[in-house]
């Protein structure tokens, strides 16, 4: 019958809407995957973290010279780890120092709140969080 026919064709077309949606979401799926990979490898890949002893450490290895460590960091800092952005101007320093070097920060940079300083570091402002005596997280702002 003629109901018949066009119940059999309305059948097959959602078949093939179904499966062609299928296929569709399972393309869209793969390229969000895609997308949110080749993104996320770009933003790690730019990154580099070092580690230093002392002071003297950071001297050597030139980060100073090349901001990304500033150079108003107290001479008596220890257990020194840095992150920076290869092709940014963003910074992230913490370290340890003698609680009596906290005049590094005081001449350098300029007193926001309670503990917490704005810093010139080439070019570009830093804070500089200062906790338990001893203790400084410097990051761009």
């Amino acid at each position: 019958t003629y109901e018949g026919v066009i119940q059999t064709l309305s059948n097959i077309l959602l078949y093939a809407i179904r499966k062609i949606m299928k296929a569709l979401g399972a393309i869209i799926f793969l390229t969000i995957i895609v997308s949110v990979g080749a993104v996320a490898y770009l933003i790690w890949s730019e990154r580099e973290s070092n580690s230093f002893e002392n002071y003297k450490s950071v001297i050597e290895s030139g980060l100073i010279t090349k901001g990304w460590v500033p150079s108003f960091i107290p001479k008596s800092s220890y257990n020194i780890n840095e992150h920076h952005a290869v092709d940014k101007p963003n910074i992230y320093v913490e370290l340890y120092f003698n609680p009596e070097d906290i005049s590094y920060f005081e001449k350098a940079c300029n007193l926001l709140s309670n503990n917490t300083y704005k810093c010139p570091n080439s070019g570009y402002p830093v804070k500089v969080t200062v906790t338990n005596e001893n203790h400084a997280i410097i990051e761009s702002i």
